[in-house]
C-alpha cells in the first residue's frame, strides 16, 4: 500500500491489472497463464505499477502459484520490490552514455572532414563513408558513393589490377594510381592505405589520396661542342661583370667543353 500510495482497504478492492501500468500487463498475464497451464512454477518480471497520484513505480515481481494436494491452483503469493532509485540510475548513465557517443562521434566527423587528403573507408570493396575532401576531389556527393564498390568508381582501367592487388596484400606503402572523377576526367594520384579491424570486420582505409600535380620538366644544362660561338655586344659583358670602360677590343666569347 505505501509503495503505492492507496489506502489498504482502497488497494483491496483492486486487481492487479488495475494498477499494472498499460505497457507491461500483457507480459504479467502471458506469465499467468502459463503458471495457471502447469508451464511454470513461479516468474520473476520487472515492470511498472501505478501510483495513485498517477506517477510510475517501478518494481522487481515474484511470483510462486500455490496448489493444493491435487495439484490444483490455489492462489498467488507476489513479492514485490521497488527498485525505482535502480531504474533512474539506469536511465541516467544511459543518457550519459548517448550523450558521450555522441559527443565521440561529432568528434570523430569534425577530425574527418578536417583532413586536406581524400580520405574513404570500405568493407571488402563497399564504400561505407568518405570525407568531404574526398567529395571535392572527386565530384560526388555523399548518396552517390556510399554503398558502391570502390576501384569501379574511381580507379581507371589501366591502374586497376595495381590498386586490387594492394589490396589483396593489405599493403601499406605509398603507391601511385590513375583515379576518376565524376565527369570521367582522370588524375595521377599518391595513395597510402591501411587495414583495420572494425566492429568485427577488417576496414580498408584509403587515407591518404592526393593528387600529383603536374611539374614542369626541368632541362639540365649541357656543354655544346667548342665550335659553336656566341656574340654578346661588350657593353652587355661588361656591364654583367661590373667593368667600367678600358676594354675595347672583346666582341665575342666561346662556350664549349671545358678541357681536362
Amino acid at each position: 500500500a505505501d509503495l503505492l500510495g492507496y489506502p489498504i482497504d482502497l488497494l483491496l478492492r483492486k486487481t492487479f491489472q488495475d494498477i499494472t501500468h498499460p505497457d507491461d500487463l500483457d507480459a504479467d498475464l502471458t506469465l499467468v497463464q502459463k503458471a495457471l497451464a502447469g508451464e511454470i512454477q513461479d516468474y520473476q518480471l520487472e515492470k511498472r505499477y501505478l501510483h495513485q497520484r498517477g506517477n510510475q513505480v517501478w518494481a522487481m515481481l515474484n511470483v510462486t502459484l500455490v496448489k493444493d494436494e491435487a495439484n490444483k491452483p490455489l492462489f498467488f503469493i507476489s513479492q514485490i520490490q521497488d527498485i525505482s532509485a535502480r531504474k533512474q540510475t539506469e536511465a541516467l548513465l544511459e543518457r550519459l552514455n548517448e550523450t558521450s557517443l555522441w559527443e565521440s562521434e561529432e568528434r570523430y566527423r569534425v577530425l574527418f572532414d578536417a583532413s586536406f587528403d581524400a580520405v574513404v573507408l570500405y568493407v571488402e570493396g563497399e564504400i561505407f563513408e568518405v570525407n568531404q575532401s574526398f567529395l571535392t576531389l572527386f565530384g560526388y556527393e555523399r548518396h552517390d558513393v556510399i554503398g558502391k564498390n570502390a576501384t569501379d568508381m574511381y580507379v581507371m582501367p589501366e591502374s586497376m589490377s595495381e590498386v586490387n592487388e594492394r589490396l589483396r596484400s593489405n599493403s601499406e606503402e605509398v603507391y601511385e594510381a590513375v583515379l576518376k572523377r565524376k565527369d570521367g576526367s582522370s588524375f595521377s594520384a599518391e595513395i597510402r592505405a591501411k587495414t583495420t579491424p572494425y566492429q568485427g570486420r577488417l576496414v580498408r582505409t584509403a587515407s591518404e589520396i592526393s593528387q600529383l600535380l603536374k611539374r614542369p620538366k626541368l632541362e639540365t644544362p649541357t656543354w655544346q661542342p667548342s665550335s659553336r660561338t656566341f656574340q654578346m655586344p661588350l657593353s652587355r659583358l661588361t656591364s654583367s661583370f661590373g667593368f667600367a670602360g678600358g676594354i675595347k677590343e672583346l666582341n665575342f666569347f666561346t662556350v664549349g667543353k671545358p678541357k681536362r
